[in-house]
């Protein structure tokens, strides 16, 4: 160390080196190692994120592409575009059969004549293996055409054929057993089923971004919707998190989520912060 940079560091009228001087000088260097210490970590967070953006985008831009120059439809023409388009998902291709023969199969073979969505889907286990890819908006417009022509009844969160339906309001109306439960809306969506899928699959606390990454190898379709609108993911995080499914875990640099457990009770989840990580 020069004396030209000690003298510098010292008033004019002490120009004598003191244990004061030299406890300040050690204070600024434990200091600025710290300083290039967290500047060192947050370079490291960094590329880490960079990373999984890399393999995201990748991800993304394998799947097939969407002509955004063809209008978007409006009105009657948007109805009668999605109605084509379901019909065209609920078709059987391949030599399969369609949703709602599968659906109506599923519930004819029911015992009770009906099935929760989340044991329906279950049922369609086999069919959607053959099919190659399951699509929640097939499955529903599946539903909403066999209602309308009268052989399925929607309840609760629950598919019924309509004898079943009629029947069970029967005995509801009668008092003589209890209403099938309401469905949880957070076991209904394909991108918080995808979401807790992954996290619980993980083992150990993921960034958003990470979750992305996961998701576009075991949810394709998923995730990419979320990556077209990003907030989407945060939502079903936030909402997670409000009830206690998740646990949100460091700072705004690098914000992980991972699964709840029976110790978490009174987690402080904090305010959620829409952005990266």
């Amino acid at each position: 160390m020069s004396y030209d940079f000690l003298h510098s560091r010292l008033p004019d009228d002490q120009p004598i080196l003191t244990i004061g001087h030299l406890r300040r000088l050690e204070a600024d260097a434990v200091a600025a190692e710290a300083e290039a210490a967290e500047a060192s970590r947050r370079a490291q967070e960094l590329r880490s994120n960079l990373e999984a953006f890399r393999q995201l985008l990748s991800s993304v831009m394998s799947l097939p592409l969407v002509d955004s120059q063809q209008p978007a439809p409006n009105g009657a023409n948007a109805e009668a575009a999605r109605s084509e388009s379901d019909d065209k998902d609920d078709t059987p291709q391949g030599g399969h059969p369609s949703y709602r023969s599968e659906i109506r199969k599923a519930l004819e073979q029911s015992p009770k004549g009906f099935l929760s969505y989340a044991d329906l889907r279950v049922a369609l286990g086999d069919f959607v293996a053959k099919r190659g890819s399951y699509s929640d908006k097939s499955f529903h417009g599946a539903l909403s055409r066999l209602e309308a022509a009268e052989v399925v009844r929607r309840h609760n969160g629950h598919a019924f054929l309509l004898a079943a339906y009629r029947a069970h309001m029967r005995v509801i109306t009668k008092g003589k057993a209890p209403d099938v439960e309401p469905r949880s809306p957070l076991r209904e969506a394909p991108t918080s089923d995808a979401v807790l899928a992954v996290l619980r699959s993980a083992g150990e606390p993921l960034t958003s971004s990470q979750i992305l990454v996961r998701m576009s190898r075991s949810h394709p379709e998923v995730a990419a919707s979320l990556t077209r609108q990003r907030t989407g993911l945060y939502n079903v995080l936030k909402r997670f998190v409000d009830r206690g499914l998740l646990v949100r875990e460091g700072d705004e640099a690098l914000r992980t989520y991972r699964v709840a457990n029976t110790t978490d009770a009174g987690n402080d989840t904090g305010p959620d912060v829409v952005g990266p990580g």
